[in-house]
């Protein structure tokens, strides 16, 4: 499995390269790179891509065939963007962190099912319109992958939870508690 790649180096650029098929390799896919630094984004397709971002982090950017983008930049923050080819989505989601942010997933009792992505090592913290028992599973065996991994969501804000270091999975987080419930999370760590 991929591991998260930390990038330490200080007002350095990092481009991503974006393969023939639409896809990050997994040495690029789930980043950690210190607070503003820049990210660009090589489209090694024959066709245009488009980067769409979760949680309107940033604009959709579309690039060219053997064009590079202009660089984002952010500080404490994760985000999570995939990409498209002719409005299929090619690969995804994959995460940017820049710094000790977390990524943050909005639940409400209407939210559909979501799939994420944080780096090993990474952060990810619940908005809750109320509050909702999770369990954690990787398949159908229960996990303990972060730290801390509360049992519930409280309504507002939560604490942030980093994935164990070491951990690379994909894991379902399921609500409960509630008539009506969020759709279930699929988050992938590092991979």
């Amino acid at each position: 499995m991929a591991t998260a790649r930390q990038n330490h180096r200080l007002n350095a650029t990092i481009d991503i390269t974006i393969s023939p098929g639409g896809t990050v390799s997994g040495s690029q896919a789930y980043q950690q790179v210190p607070d503003g630094t820049q990210i660009e984004f090589t489209n090694n397709a024959t066709s245009p891509v488009v980067l769409v971002f979760l949680n309107n982090s940033f604009s959709q950017i579309t690039i060219q065939p053997r064009q590079t983008s202009s660089p984002i930049s952010s500080s404490d923050v994760t985000i999570n963007y995939s990409v498209q080819i002719n409005g299929h989505t090619t690969g995804g989601p994959y995460a940017i962190q820049w710094g000790n942010g977390a990524l943050a997933v909005s639940v409400t009792a209407s939210s559909s099912a979501f799939t994420v992505a944080v780096p090993v090592g990474g952060y990810i913290q619940f908005t809750s319109d109320d509050a909702y028992d999770v369990a954690w599973t990787e398949g159908v065996t229960p996990v303990t992958v972060w730290s801390p991994q509360p049992a519930a969501v409280s309504a507002g804000e939560n604490g942030e939870q980093q994935a164990r270091p070491g951990v690379s999975a994909t894991v379902t987080c399921a609500f409960t508690s509630s008539a009506n419930l969020p759709g279930k999370g699929t988050v992938k760590i590092g991979s």
